[in-house]
């Protein structure tokens, strides 16, 4: 039988399987041939290469491709495009959008929206491309609101089931403890490699490869009440609650790695809210010696340093609290000015605005000591001073919905045992939203794909429970 014949005989998956295989082979090899000649070119290549694996599995099970999605969150930073100027979502997102849509065409399947938390989304980013061209800025400089805004689509429309908000859940844990075992070592690498001399602060600034520091803590600290509410689920199934633990308690190592201070104030939240939230005496006493141990660690660790001097506010430290509160009142000045269009997405435009009202001796004191962004550093000064009120009020209205949605479902099923599963996932949602939003207060994180795939998930789950709840009006669709 020759190779043709055999080809033929092959299933279509198969078939579909092997072209797949070729594709990454031959990019793979002219991606190392690009790489001798232009980094930029080489991860431009692995952006497309990606965005195209995510097209050709949409084709036969488009939740895998959201599922590889999140699985790369991680990575964002790590895979910018420097040639594109934006992170590797772009092109995979606009993949796996058009996969989704020729996938509902074939398939039939009826197309979910939560118009609730959607709505406000797409509002918010017409309205910030108006903003940008009011301002004097070019149509595109709103893509990176668009960009997330496609999670906000993808992922009520992918998610149908329980089993897929499982899945969804394996995925976060594994890929975001994995993320966690790599910050954790490499830290440790770096520490060792210094004779332990260097102190908190150097090694806070130093450069990890898959992205900031902060950015980084405020993902990993996801995985944790991922993990450890699933460990109430798996009660009998000692394996997939070693797996948990394990994806929780490296996630947990990198998160404290990064010695982010607004990471172990994430931490401490999650602690408090777990606590509050458990239904019974003996959680809330394990999750009291989850917080001490915590505690210990973060107190044995050089993040004790950055603690201590991460409110000191003077004209000759360049500390954590120095430079946010400074920046705090500066952004809330500039909102005073631009309080209707804002200043639109541009960074430039808007860390200009920014630095013009901080004191010029602080401003030459923080810069000879650290290499400080010009940025709110708060997620809701960030879209008042890019969008203005309206947009503040939109994204609030997103915020709201997301918390009464979660709020109302978890009371709802909370005796409800035969929906055990949506009632743990809903405090999941619920803690992990909060968490990052109190770690986003101290960074400029109002478009991080952690909180946009958290909207998106709120919006599966509440069509979730609903057809949980009224199988038959889940049948009839959205």
């Amino acid at each position: 039988m020759n190779m043709i014949t055999r080809l033929t005989t092959l299933s279509d998956k198969t078939v579909q399987w092997l072209w797949i295989i070729c594709i990454l082979l031959i990019s793979l090899l002219g991606g190392m041939v690009i790489g001798f000649f232009g980094n930029n070119l080489f991860l431009a290549l692995l952006a497309g290469l990606a965005g195209l694996v995510l097209l050709l599995i949409s084709a036969s099970n488009e939740r895998f491709a959201l599922y590889l999605l999140v699985a790369s969150t991680p990575l964002g930073e790590f895979l910018r495009v420097g040639t594109i100027s934006s992170t590797l979502l772009i092109i995979p997102g606009g993949l796996a959008v058009f996969g989704l849509l020729v996938s509902l065409v074939l398939r039939r399947h009826q197309l979910r929206i939560h118009f609730p938390i959607f709505i406000p989304a797409l509002l918010l980013g017409l309205w910030t491309t108006i903003s940008s061209y009011y301002n004097g800025g070019s149509l595109t400089e709103a893509r990176p609101y668009w960009l997330v805004i496609v999670l906000a689509f993808l992922v009520p429309a992918l998610l149908r089931s329980q089993r897929d908000l499982l899945r969804l859940c394996w995925v976060l844990v594994l890929s975001l403890g994995a993320a966690g075992l790599y910050v954790f070592l490499d830290r440790i690498i770096l520490y060792i490699g210094s004779n332990g001399n260097t102190n908190a602060n150097v090694l806070h600034n130093s450069a990890l490869e898959i992205g900031g520091k902060d950015t980084i803590g405020l993902m990993l600290s996801l995985a944790l009440p991922v993990a450890f509410y699933l460990l109430d689920y798996y009660r009998s199934q000692p394996w997939k609650r070693m797996w948990l633990f394990v994806g929780g308690a490296t996630a947990l190592a990198g998160a404290l790695a990064t010695l982010s201070v607004g990471t172990f104030i994430g931490l401490c939240a999650f602690i408090v809210l777990t606590i509050w939230m458990q239904d019974k005496v003996m959680n809330r006493i394990r999750y009291i010696v989850l917080g001490a141990v915590i505690l210990v660690m973060a107190l044995a660790s050089p993040l004790a340093e950055r603690l201590q001097t991460a409110t000191s506010v003077s004209m000759n430290d360049a500390s954590w609290g120095t430079w946010r509160m400074t920046v705090w009142e500066s952004s809330l000045r500039v909102f005073s000015e631009h309080p209707f269009w804002g200043l639109g997405p541009d960074q430039e435009r808007v860390g200009e605005a920014v630095i013009a009202y901080v004191d010029p001796t602080l401003q030459a004191s923080l810069f000879n000591h650290n290499n400080f962004s010009i940025v709110p550093h708060n997620f809701l000064l960030s879209i008042a001073v890019e969008n203005g009120v309206l947009g503040l009020l939109l994204y609030l209205a997103m915020l709201f919905t997301c918390f009464y949605i979660l709020w109302s479902s978890i009371r709802k099923l909370k005796n409800n045992q035969d929906a055990f599963f949506l009632y743990i996932f809903g405090k999941i949602l619920f803690i992990g939203l909060a968490i990052v939003l109190v770690q986003a207060m101290g960074l400029s994180a109002h478009l991080d794909k952690s909180i946009w795939l958290l909207f998106g998930c709120v919006g599966a789950y509440g069509f979730v429970v609903r057809d949980a709840l009224n199988p038959a009006q889940g049948q009839q669709g959205s």
